[in-house]
């Protein structure tokens, strides 16, 4: 054994701390110290952005109610709301393309292959 492991050994730190509003919400069984400094994020609804197409405002609102309901929505998620959004966004477009053309597009003169807009 190396003369640096016999000083600092090595130990399992455990489970990752759940913020508090989580433990909340699961409900916590066990009387168990609290973390009750841990620090609030800011609470106001960020306004979806202007670049986004269509589809993604409606969306963007539907997360932001839920979140919201359940006490879990802050501004410090906007980009996270917003990746979501536009996936979604870009979901529901590849689906119309897809039960627009089919899933599997068959040239006049090559053989069959798997649509693009599933390969995505």
């Amino acid at each position: 054994m190396h003369e640096y492991d016999r000083r600092y050994p090595i130990m399992a730190r455990g489970r990752t701390p759940q913020p508090k509003v989580i433990n909340d919400l699961k409900g916590d069984p066990h009387e168990r110290r609290r973390h009750e400094k841990e620090p609030e994020p800011p609470k106001n609804r960020s306004e979806c952005p202007a670049y986004l197409d269509d589809i993604a405002p409606a969306d963007w609102a539907y997360t932001c109610d839920r979140l919201d309901e359940i006490g879990l929505l802050s501004s410090a998620d906007r980009s996270y709301i917003e990746f979501n959004c536009h996936s979604y966004s870009r979901y529901r477009k590849a689906d119309a393309m897809v039960a627009k053309f089919g899933e599997v597009l068959v040239p006049r003169k090559q053989s069959p292959r798997i649509s693009r807009h599933i390969r995505q």
